[in-house]
């Protein structure tokens, strides 16, 4: 059994997306067994985002993750990790099919302001 973190960042809890990533994560057979809404401190911000520090969006990435709540969710099941990078993937393609855009690693994040890390 894995588990998987979830983010919804502060542009989808705003747009009101959690509801929606809750629902298409359950649909797809995961069980969420952690949530928390929560207020990123700069601290807890840096700590996460560690590997990207020195890079030219470092700076603008803190500032976003701790300028409002985000829902931070962990999510169980059968490889886990796959499964939610999976069903993002899908619903990124669709994103992208709908707005005649080439696929890439970004666009899911923009659908649902979601981050997609191993717990």
């Amino acid at each position: 059994m894995e588990r998987s973190l979830v983010l919804v960042k502060p542009d989808g809890v705003q747009r009101g997306l959690i509801g929606e990533v809750t629902a298409r994560l359950e649909r797809r057979g995961l069980r969420l067994v952690a949530a928390k809404f929560m207020a990123v401190s700069q601290e807890l911000a840096e700590t996460h985002y560690a590997i990207h520090k020195g890079k030219p969006f470092y700076d603008g990435l803190i500032t976003y993750i701790t300028s409002a709540p985000v829902m931070a969710m962990v999510w169980e099941g059968p490889n886990a990790v796959a499964a939610i990078r999976q069903h993002l993937s899908i619903l990124q393609e669709n994103r992208c099919e709908e707005s005649h855009k080439h696929a890439s690693t970004h666009v899911f994040r923009s659908y649902f302001e979601l981050i997609v890390a191993r717990a």
